[in-house]
Parts: C-alpha cells; structure tokens; sequence
C-alpha cells in the first residue's frame, strides 16, 4: 500500500497582489505552509512544496522541476507496469492547466511525459521487444462527458461502464496512437481547442470542465528472455476551479460554476471518506501491535465493531462522473499524485486554505498499487516460483543427500551405469527402487536442459507431475539406507 504524494504549487504573485497582502500571510517553512488571519495560525505539512511566498526561488517553480520531481517517477513507474495519476486541484487561476498542460514555449506535464514515454520507445525497440502508446482526452461538462478527439460526431455524451478487472472506463472513447513528438503536439492542440473555456474575473480562459487525459502503455517481451506482457495506464487530470456562483453573472456561467461546485464537492466528500476509513483502520492496527494479550481479549467486543464499521464503510464515487472514473486514482490501483494549486493573493484566503486542508486529507489516502501484467504471464511465473520452492525443499531434506549431487551431468551418467548394474543383480524390492531412482535422475537430467530453453507452460505441467512422482519413493522409511547401498562411495 502507498499513501498519495501531495504537493503544493505557489503561483507568482502579481505586483499588485504582493502590495496588497500583509505580511507574514503566508509562510513557507521546508516542506509546511503556514496561514496566518486575525490571530489564527495554520499549518499543514506536504510532501512538497513548489514556489516561494518571496518569489525568490523561482528554479524551484519551474515546469522542468515539477517534472523530474513528481513527472519522471511517474514515468518510470508505468514503465514497470504500475498505474499512476497526477491531479490538480484548487480554485480558478491559480495554473492547474498551466501545470498539467503548459504552452509550447513552456510544456506541462502531460507532453513532457508524452516525450519522454516516446524516446523509451525508440532507444529499447527491437526484434524482441514491441511497444504502443495511445492516448485519450475526455471532458467532464455540467457532468457529461464528451470526447475531445472525436470532434467529428455529435457531442451526445458518452457513457461510463464498469470492467470487472480493469474497473470504470467511458465507452466508445478514442484511442489515438502516438508514434513521435508532432504527433502529439497535434493532439493536444486539437484537445485545447475542444475544451469548454469562457471568461471569468479570475482569468481570460477559464476552464470550464473537467480534463482527463489517459496514456495507455503497452508492452510485449520475447526472445531469450522470460516472456512478459504489461498493459499499464497513467492519467493526468486537470479539475475545473472552484468559483464563488453568486459573483457570476451570466445564467450560463452560473449553470457551468454550480455543476463544477457540485463535482468538486463530490471529490472532497470521497477524500474525505477515505481519510476518514483508512484512519479506523490504521487505528485498529495501532490497538493490535501496542496492546497486550488480555488487554486485546477485553476490548475484542469494541474492535470487532469498531472493524466491521470499517468494513461497510461506504465511499460515494458514483455521485458525480468525476469521482467514479477517479475510483482507481483514489484508494484503488495506481500511484497518485496530488498537486494543489495555490494563490498568493490574501482575498483569496478561504479558497487557499480550504484547499490545504483536502490536501491534508489526501494524504491520509492509500492505495493498493499493483503490476499489471497479461493474466498468462503471471500465472506461469507462479507456476515456476512453485516448482522452485519444492525443488528447494527438496535439497534440503536429510534423506535427499543424492540430491546434493545431482547438479553435474558426469554424476548423473555415473549412477546410472550403478543403476542398471545394480538392477541387474539385485532382488526385485531393490529392481523398483533403482527404477525410481533411474526416473528421478532421468528428470533431473531433463530438468536441467529446460532450464537452458524457454518455458513453455505444457513442460511446467509435465515436469512438475513428473517431479511428484519421482520425489514419492524417496519420502518411504529407510530410504537413505537403500541410497547408500547404491552408492557406496557416498
């Protein structure tokens, strides 16, 4: 399980704003925020913090260390077949999208990611190793979705469904496939240009709607080396801002801002849930490893309830569309990373510390991450750990001591010629035993040349039905005694 990563992003003030805001407003300390109103003092502690109240240290609030901080992880996580999620969340005009997506002259996360996925692709391409890269864009407006590469259709709102393994998707979504950079420059600009914008008081190009673009990765290994398939996704989510409704005066807007508020709500009442379930269950384990026996015994009453209310603990994802395709990105199967987009500015106080204290809950969220690899893959490396576990078991039996020398093909044609010698001249108790023992070395033998080929799923099954049943005779009493008539020479 991993805990989401919860960073924090300072936009630069403007001159104005920085006259306008008293001192000692706001306070960056190492990796904590601190507010400061009327007397009140808060603080909350992140994983990172980007940007300074001074501006001061402007290297740090770059888009190229926004990247290599929380970008490339994320990128070599999908590569090792883990899904991953970068959000941002905060109120409008404090450069979410300017985060996620940037500008040509200054790129975000998503192209920076893009490219960086692609020039993998090109370096490790071969005869033996195949790769794909698709990518899809779906908006989130006044709680339809619509596809943002699929311009062409009528915008009739798509639908969500549910995978049992792959979990909430949209249907009919298209996949574009990147293959180089102009590609996916195209991509994205047809993407902006079918976002829903307008203007507000906050910024001239508003979002109005909520953006999610998904990297699908793909890759199939072959050759000499162990065959492996891993279909691993990476989303990256720019959330519509927060806005004060009663301050918009256009019916549309106020239609557009209350659906936004409404889907924003959603997500921090799921936030919230989750923070609030994953600390009854931390709490129970906490009360398990700190507690005494007798003490556990007398409180078994209060845990079991305690734990059974955990357990029907019910997370409301399906209130909004947002929060239900984000069920993965929060508490589920992916690495998230959460960015919140702050303003420097003191008007905007309520908003920036509403915003500090989600992401505070954030961080109590964990995830249960997982490599998502071809069902078949896996499966036969089960069956090979296993076959590895028993052969281990095995060697270190005391009545296994032929074992110890079965590693060496000289040995192993040695004992056979002591075998048929032995059957030739011994009585039939003997003739079985050395049978047996002829089959477990003829195993061994064969054993040894699979290990030098590729695995193949019907010769795991074979060898390990032929491993039970050469190991069977050895398991009998006295059989270390009939080893060593054999083998004298041991």
């Amino acid at each position: 399980m991993s805990n989401l990563y919860v960073v924090a992003r300072l936009r630069p003030s403007t001159l104005q704003e920085f006259n306008e805001n008293p001192k000692h407003y706001m306070t960056i300390r190492e990796n904590e925020i601190i507010l400061i109103n009327s007397g009140e003092i808060g603080t909350f502690p992140l994983d990172h913090i980007f940007g300074s109240v001074d501006q001061t240290n402007t290297d740090n609030d770059s888009q190229a260390s926004i990247y290599h901080h929380i970008g490339k992880p994320a990128v070599d996580s999908v590569k090792d077949g883990y899904n991953c999620s970068l959000f941002a969340y905060g109120m409008t005009g404090t450069g979410k999208t300017h985060t996620i997506f940037g500008s040509e002259e200054d790129p975000g996360l998503i192209p920076r990611i893009c490219e960086a996925l692609l020039n993998h692709i090109k370096v490790n391409q071969n005869v033996h190793t195949k790769y794909e890269l698709k990518i899809s864009f779906v908006e989130i407006y006044n709680e339809k979705i619509h596809d943002l590469l699929n311009s062409t259709k009528e915008q009739s709102s798509l639908r969500i469904r549910e995978h049992p393994d792959d979990g909430p998707y949209v249907e009919g979504l298209m996949k574009a496939t990147l293959t180089d950079v102009e590609t996916l420059r195209s991509i994205i600009d047809k993407s902006i240009k079918n976002r829903t914008t307008a203007p507000n008081h906050n910024h001239e190009k508003s979002s109005r709607s909520h953006v999610i673009c998904t990297l699908y990765y793909h890759e199939e290994r072959s050759g000499n080396d162990f065959p492996r398939t891993i279909n691993s996704k990476l989303c990256l989510i720019d959330l519509a801002g927060s806005e004060r409704v009663h301050s918009l005066n256009d019916n549309k807007r106020f239609n557009e801002g209350r659906k936004i508020n409404l889907s924003l709500s959603c997500l921090s009442t799921v936030i919230g849930k989750l923070a609030e379930r994953n600390s009854i269950f931390s709490n129970d384990s906490e009360l398990a490893a700190h507690s005494s026996q007798s003490t556990l015994n007398s409180t078994r009453s209060s845990l079991h309830s305690s734990t059974h209310h955990s357990s029907s603990f019910h997370i409301p994802y399906r209130n909004s569309k947002l929060t239900w395709l984000l069920r993965d990105s929060l508490g589920g199967n992916a690495h998230t990373t959460m960015i919140a987009t702050i303003s420097p500015s003191y008007k905007y106080y309520n908003e920036t510390l509403n915003t500090l204290r989600y992401a505070q809950q954030a961080k109590l969220i964990k995830n249960v991450p997982k490599v998502n690899e071809d069902s078949c893959t896996t499966y036969i490396k089960q069956l090979l750990n296993e076959i590895s576990t028993l052969k281990q078991r095995l060697y270190e039996k005391d009545y296994c001591t032929v074992g110890r020398y079965l590693d060496h093909t000289k040995t192993l044609n040695k004992r056979k010629t002591l075998l048929r010698k032995s059957s030739s001249e011994g009585s039939v108790q003997d003739n079985a035993f050395s049978n047996n023992m002829n089959e477990c070395l003829d195993f061994k033998e064969r054993t040894l040349q699979c290990e030098s080929a590729k695995y193949q799923k019907d010769n795991i099954d074979t060898l390990t039905t032929s491993y039970a049943k050469c190991v069977q005779p050895f398991q009998t009493q006295n059989s270390d005694d009939k080893i060593v008539k054999l083998f004298p020479e041991i």
